[in-house]
This record gives C-alpha cells, sequence and structure tokens, in this order.
C-alpha cells in the first residue's frame, strides 16, 4: 500500500503542497523556463501566446477556435498548478511541450503562408536575430574558454554550421524559411557544442559517477558498495553492484563485518577515520559538482574549484 499511495499520490500532490522542499513556489517559474526548455522556438511562443490574448480580447474571450481553446486548456491548468507548487522542476514542463508547439507552429503558420500579421513577422524576425546573435557567442565561449578544445572533430561541424548562419541570412527567400532554418542551424550548433564540447569534460566532475566508475575497475566483483554520507542515486546505476546506504547508527557494525568498499563526503571520511583510521587501504579523492546546478562560477575556469565539493571512494580492509 505503501507503494501504490506514494504513486498515485505522495509522487505528486506531495510535491506540490512542499512534502519533499522547504522552498517557496516561483510564481514566474513557468515563463522563465519555458524560455530555455523551448529554444529556440520560445520567443515565438510568447508571441503566439500575446497574439492569441489579444484576439480572445477583441472577441470578448469567445472561443472561436476550440482546438487552440483545447491546447490552451491543458497550458493553463498546469501552468497553474506548477506556479504554486512547492516544487518546481523543469522537466514538470515536458508534458505542455506539445501543446505548446502546436500554438507556435499556429502562428509560424499564419504569418508564413496566409499574409496575416506582418507586424507580428517583423517582430518574429527580431526575436529570431537575437536568439542567433546570443547563442552563438556562446557556444564560442564555450569552446575558447569555459572547456578549451584544439579538437578538429568540434571545430570543423561548428565552422560548416556557422557558414551555413551566414548562408541562411544571405540566400533564404521564404517568410517560413527565414523563420525556422536560421534558428534550427543556432540550435544544431549549441546543441553540438554541448554534448560534445562541455558534457564531456563537465562528467568528470561528478564524483559519485568517476568514483563508481574506478570501483568497477578495481573492486572484485563480488564486493560489496556502501555509501555513507551520500544519498544520490548515481550509486544505484553506474557501479557493477547496487550501492547499499548506511545511515550513522549502522556505521560501526558495518565498519566492523570486514572488507567492503565506500563511497562518500568528506563529513563521512572523518566520521570512519574517527571510528579506525587503519582500516582504510585505499583513498581515492573525487571532485563534485551537481551538474543540474550549472552556474557561471562553475563555467569560470577561475573559479570552478571554489564551487566542488569532494567525494572520496574508500576501500576497507
Amino acid at each position: 500500500m505503501d507503494g501504490i499511495k506514494f504513486y498515485f499520490w505522495a509522487n505528486n500532490v506531495d510535491r506540490i503542497r512542499g512534502a519533499y522542499t522547504s522552498g517557496g513556489p516561483d510564481y514566474f517559474f513557468v515563463l522563465h523556463t519555458i524560455a530555455y526548455i523551448f529554444v529556440p522556438w520560445s520567443l515565438y511562443t510568447y508571441t503566439a501566446i500575446v497574439r492569441d490574448l489579444r484576439i480572445w480580447h477583441r472577441n470578448k474571450f469567445s472561443f472561436k477556435n476550440f482546438k487552440s481553446a483545447y491546447c490552451y486548456s491543458v497550458i493553463i491548468i498546469l501552468a497553474l498548478i506548477l506556479t504554486v507548487s512547492s516544487q518546481q522542476s523543469p522537466h514538470y514542463l515536458l508534458p505542455m511541450i506539445p501543446f505548446i508547439s502546436i500554438i507556435t507552429a499556429g502562428l509560424i503558420n499564419d504569418v508564413s503562408f496566409t499574409g496575416l500579421y506582418p507586424k507580428t513577422y517583423k517582430w518574429m524576425l527580431i526575436f529570431r536575430n537575437i536568439l542567433v546573435v546570443l547563442m552563438w557567442p556562446m557556444a564560442i565561449v564555450f569552446l575558447t574558454y569555459f572547456f578549451p578544445t584544439k579538437n578538429l572533430l568540434i571545430w570543423i561541424p561548428v565552422v560548416i554550421l556557422f557558414l551555413l548562419q551566414i548562408w541562411s541570412f544571405l540566400r533564404l527567400e521564404t517568410k517560413f524559411q527565414k523563420l525556422i532554418i536560421p534558428p534550427l542551424i543556432t540550435i544544431l550548433a549549441v546543441g553540438f557544442v554541448a554534448n560534445t564540447n562541455y558534457m564531456p569534460p563537465a562528467l568528470m566532475y561528478h564524483g559519485p559517477i568517476q568514483a563508481s566508475y574506478l570501483y568497477n575497475r578495481t573492486a572484485p566483483d563480488n564486493s560489496v558498495l556502501y555509501t555513507y554520507d551520500y544519498g544520490h542515486f548515481e550509486t544505484y546505476f553506474y557501479p557493477k553492484n547496487v550501492s547499499v546506504l548506511v545511515y550513522k547508527e549502522q556505521l560501526g557494525s558495518v565498519l566492523s563485518e570486514g572488507s567492503c568498499w565506500f563511497i562518500t563526503s568528506e563529513a563521512g571520511l572523518n566520521e570512519i577515520k574517527a571510528f579506525n583510521n587503519e582500516i582504510i587501504t585505499e583513498q581515492h579523492l573525487f571532485p563534485y559538482k551537481k551538474l543540474t546546478n550549472l552556474s557561471l562560477k562553475f563555467l569560470n575556469p577561475k573559479t570552478r574549484e571554489s564551487t566542488l565539493q569532494k567525494i572520496y571512494l574508500l576501500k576497507i580492509r
């Protein structure tokens, strides 16, 4: 019954009312989260919403397009729930994306093929240019400063995409092409840089995963792996043996049982040393940064060290 209660109630309602977090709601969460999870089309989405609100206002808020009303009903209901929720994560908006895509595509269709809303089309071109101007420098900064690389397998595709970007501004003719192709090239470039130049080196700073890899290489197949003062779920997936979480009151008995391995924090290491410093036969240090909490301090090589925590892999005799 506990599992059923969690799946149908606690995992949803308790998150909304703050059972898993103490932070208050961010009332602008939906607006600023769409800006980056729906890039490069998010500025078009905001334009579509403003356009539709003006149409509804002129129609005295009567719904003449019931397909549009259906899409907005889903968006509004989910947005209201997430706005008042005490726990807010970007992936909570994923069910909204298909409906946002429909209303955004509707606007692109109207301005591209019907000749309607010429002023809106001009604004969308401005938004397109803003996106391109902001995102290309960001990609270059990643390549040259945040995680500098001389790898031609990364640089050559980026240069090709940049040349295609210039071509798209000079040679495209139709409204639809001008609205779609330049942002598409931009997001392909940024996505390529993120997956080839950012994620591989950044993953080296995810200590528990790297500790799990070392455990896989050096520990015997039947060795027991524990985690102490570290409760994240990476160590249930990456090690060859699923880790067992040890609580403070269990630590002494576990350490007395014999040979095993530990993944723990700096505080956990000190507690194990206080119990018996001589039982630690191997000690490996890994820098740790939770990669979902991205920050400029971490990206900047000069300040990156200050954002890192310490994770240890220990062999206990």
